[in-house]
């Protein structure tokens, strides 16, 4: 499927050996992770990969829906949005990961389970969050999560872990804040952020061409795990 409005991509000759799979996370709808987990697929789609998208939010599922709206629109979405019935997430995202370069899995709301058994086959888990303190305070139940999949991950290396800012309002204090926070419990915060645009909502039911944000995201991510 191509969009119908101009959004580049170049050809990957740097395809991974068997699909990476990341898992955008947060024990708490309203944090950014189905925008994120759009945008961060448009930006690999963008370099060459081949991606899917799995909407495993068992309350909303906004991704497929936000997928379902596009085409609707005519300006679908360039990869696949799947909608899991949610038994065995872990198996299904196993077989997606021979077909496709990246598995965006777009999981979290309430579902702790589920969230725990894609992690454990996870390359790394970015946790969308919206800085306030209120959002804060849920991102132990999160981090509890990883570290009880990272015990059973099937890797030797588990899984990297990044905190993503989103919603962050320049005009207030609260990201400052939050990072400053984030920092002293000694969580993995990018520098990266996703700022507070009327443009992201905007966004919402069409293929965004604006991935500048989200680019830097990806581009900090590589460096990281480049360095490691």
């Amino acid at each position: 499927m191509s969009p119908t409005i101009d959004l580049p991509r170049i050809e990957s000759d740097m395809r991974p050996e068997i699909g990476q799979v990341t898992v955008i996370g947060m024990l708490k709808g309203g944090a950014g992770k189905t925008t994120s987990a759009v945008y961060l697929a448009l930006v690999l789609w963008s370099l060459g990969f081949t991606v899917v998208v799995v909407d495993a939010d068992s309350v909303s599922q906004t991704a497929y829906g936000w997928a379902r709206d596009a085409e609707a629109a005519g300006t679908p979405l360039p990869f696949p949005v799947e909608r899991y019935p949610f038994q065995d997430l872990g198996e299904y995202v196993t077989k997606l990961r021979k077909e496709f370069d990246h598995v965006i899995v777009d999981v979290g709301g309430g579902n702790a389970a589920l969230l725990a058994d894609v992690l454990e086959k996870a390359t790394r888990l970015i946790v969308t969050l919206a800085p306030s303190k209120f959002d804060q305070k849920q991102l132990a139940a999160t981090f509890k999560q990883a570290r009880t999949a990272a015990a059973g991950h099937e890797g030797e290396d588990g899984f990297a872990v990044y905190v993503l800012l989103t919603r962050a309002d320049a005009r207030t204090s609260q990201p400052r804040e939050a990072r400053r926070q984030l920092e002293e419990d000694e969580r993995p915060v990018l520098d990266a952020e996703i700022p507070a645009r009327v443009e992201y909502e905007r966004a919402i039911d069409t293929c965004p061409t604006n991935l500048d944000d989200y680019r830097a995201v990806w581009h900090e991510i590589q460096e990281a795990e480049a360095a490691a």
